[in-house]
């Protein structure tokens, strides 16, 4: 464990350049992909976010997603340098930590709420498949806070003179359960009612196939993830933070783009079918 000294600074600095320099670039990089993201749907966002009842839950989740989570991650990148300075203190390396953390947490979260949501419309609104979905979400969130908040206050913690993650218990791997499971379920509900759909007649129809093709995306993307964060706890890699950078960032990303497109698809059908009259929200979208 690295020891908050002015010597184990330098000692740091002097044998790991590369894993700062890393961890800065990463965390930039991560802020400016979202930026550019927000920057391409911003014309879609005025025509179909912002003209929606500000009650609208769905309005909500994107804002979130697009603006707490930039803000967030622009705090980040403007402390990061300090952070990694050698001159910050554990217990300020001990805050950041749990605050990037929960905020990709949250950002995953958000996503998996989407899904549900889609996955709840598919299954004609089942009240035990709500309440399952329910279940496996809360479980993750409550899992990964704990493995969080446990992983920041326990004496184990190891975090170095530049905020960096030295040393990952085996116990942080176990966040990657639940989730793999929540993301595996909503994957699964998804598939199955689109090819029973496909069997019905209907499972060509655009919204089925937008539900189906984003939710594989989705699915893969985290697989992609938790194999990124496998491996770094297999080659005890130093730069396993960067992870959640680009986690937050493509997780909000991907939260904005499945609302901003059921609403186009929304608009786009409710027009057909009544004449260009004002979009159903995507909670009010019926699939039979």
């Amino acid at each position: 464990m690295l020891t908050s000294t002015p010597l184990a600074s330098l000692t740091f600095f002097e044998g790991h350049p590369d894993i700062v320099r890393d961890v800065r670039s990463n965390c930039f990089a991560s802020l400016a992909l979202m930026v550019w993201d927000s920057l391409l749907t911003f014309g879609d966002e005025v025509e179909y976010i912002w003209p929606t009842p500000r009650i609208s839950k769905f309005k909500c989740l994107y804002l979130f997603l697009r603006y707490i989570n930039l803000a967030a991650l622009t705090a980040t990148a403007v402390a990061i340098s300090f952070l990694t300075s050698g001159s910050a203190s554990e217990l300020t390396c001990r805050i950041w930590f749990v605050f990037v953390v929960f905020i990709g947490q949250f950002s995953s979260t958000l996503t998996e709420v989407i899904l549900a949501v889609r996955a709840y419309a598919l299954c004609s609104r089942s009240r035990r498949i709500a309440l399952f979905l329910c279940i496996l979400i809360w479980s993750e969130l409550i899992t990964a806070s704990l493995v969080t908040l446990g992983r920041a206050r326990g004496t184990r913690a190891s975090f170095g003179t530049v905020c960096l993650l030295i040393d990952l218990p085996k116990k942080t791997l176990f966040h990657a359960i639940p989730l793999l499971i929540t993301q595996t379920a909503l994957m699964g509900l998804i598939t199955i009612k689109s090819v029973l759909a496909a069997q019905a007649g209907w499972g060509r129809t655009p919204l089925v196939s937008l539900l189906m093709r984003e939710g594989i995306v989705v699915y893969f993307a985290m697989l992609g993830f938790l194999a990124f964060a496998l491996m770094a706890y297999i080659q005890r890699d130093d730069r396993s933070i960067l992870t959640v950078f680009w986690f937050t960032s493509i997780m909000s990303i991907f939260g904005c783009r499945l609302i901003l497109n059921m609403e186009r698809l929304s608009r786009k059908l409710s027009q057909e079918r009544m004449g260009g009259s004002y979009p159903a929200f995507t909670t009010q979208i019926e699939l039979e």
